[in-house]
């Protein structure tokens, strides 16, 4: 009698601890509300990295394309810098993240889609076509982005 009781006890606890678990599960609030989920650049209040670029012959710099970004939409530019991040292979595509020294508003990241393979720390000079509030489904929407970047 004594061991059931106790396997009894062993049972209600693991139920317990089950549905416990399940109030701390994550919820993809854009799929659920609908809500578009934007992305960012990485924000300066990060880590600061020691990283100056030069600007590409007939490029610009990462600054200038944020604090002129309209002017830039659905242009072709050339921009060069130092990888600072690779997502590959998401969407059928490199998302390769790029910083130069230069910032505007506080944004010095810039985010290009690619099929070159780039290595985290390579200097990289791409040239690609600006796009605004680009949304790529699900509710994920950049503000800026290089799309279909190849090197140059």
């Amino acid at each position: 009698m004594r061991h059931v009781f106790t396997l009894v006890i062993c049972i209600v606890l693991c139920i317990s601890c089950k549905n416990k678990n399940k109030e701390y599960l994550p919820i993809n609030t854009a799929q659920e509300t609908k809500t578009p989920v934007y992305h960012s650049t990485i924000e300066e209040k990060e880590r600061p990295l020691d990283i100056h670029v030069e600007k590409a012959p007939d490029g610009i710099t990462i600054g200038d394309l944020y604090k002129n970004r309209n002017n830039y939409a659905n242009k072709k530019v050339i921009i060069r810098g130092q990888v600072v991040k690779i997502n590959n292979g998401i969407m059928d595509r490199n998302w390769v993240h790029i910083k130069d020294g230069t910032s505007a508003d506080g944004k010095s990241d810039l985010t290009i889609t690619t099929q070159e393979i780039v290595t985290v720390g390579d200097i990289v000079t791409f040239e690609g076509v600006v796009a605004l509030d680009k949304e790529y489904g699900k509710g994920y929407v950049y503000p800026l982005v290089v799309e279909n970047g190849v090197f140059k």
